[in-house]
């Protein structure tokens, strides 16, 4: 029986990845964002619809994800504040209770965050549809994060449905796995929901 790979070879892969999936993306064409953006919004509402959550958490996108801003507007419409993550000190996400952009600031790493004078903290609750950023994403929920893992701490003990969201062009079905890594309930790449969602009866 011959042994798996070691935490060296597989942190070298990762590495390898991450430069092949930001080469990827640097090359997807300013069309093909917005057309995979909005097949997310609109895969987005069906899960809603589908999976009737108690509650739903995104992401402010950075310019290589997925633009969820329609999903955001039509969640708010529908009367419900929006769970927004803000990175703190500690290399861990704090979520936020988020009613509108008017209570979002930009933060560090570029990234636009929930700003804590007008957004309550919050834990995501029981029954959560969290949707989830990433560099890559495999059709079995195997994620490759940034390197910071700080969605992997957010989803450790998560009692909800977590589900990745890219562009077709982040798809690695070789992402390899270490013992800190998360595994997702799905994954939805322009649109597309990649295989069942797991845990769903």
């Amino acid at each position: 029986m011959s042994a798996g790979p070691d935490d060296g070879e597989i942190a070298a892969t990762k590495r390898r990845l991450r430069s092949e999936l930001r080469t990827a993306l640097r090359a997807l064409a300013p069309t093909a964002r917005a057309d995979g953006s909005a097949a997310c919004v609109a895969s987005g509402r069906a899960l809603v619809d589908r999976l009737r959550p108690a509650a739903l958490g995104s992401f402010l996108a950075l310019p290589s994800e997925p633009d969820l801003a329609e999903l955001h507007a039509w969640w708010w419409s529908r009367g419900h504040a929006l769970l927004l993550p803000r990175v703190v000190d500690d290399h861990t996400l704090a979520w936020h209770t988020v009613a509108s952009l008017d209570h979002v600031r930009p933060g560090r790493f570029g990234i636009s965050e929930p700003d804590p004078e007008h957004c309550p903290a919050a834990t995501l609750p029981v029954g959560v549809l969290l949707l989830v950023p990433g560099l890559g994403f495999a059709a079995d929920g195997r994620r490759l994060g940034r390197g910071a893992g700080y969605y992997d701490r957010a989803l450790r003990g998560l009692i909800g449905t977590a589900i990745g969201i890219g562009f077709a062009v982040q798809r690695r079905d070789d992402i390899p796995m270490a013992g800190h890594d998360v595994r997702l309930h799905g994954v939805v790449l322009d649109g597309l929901l990649l295989q069942p969602i797991r845990g769903e009866s």
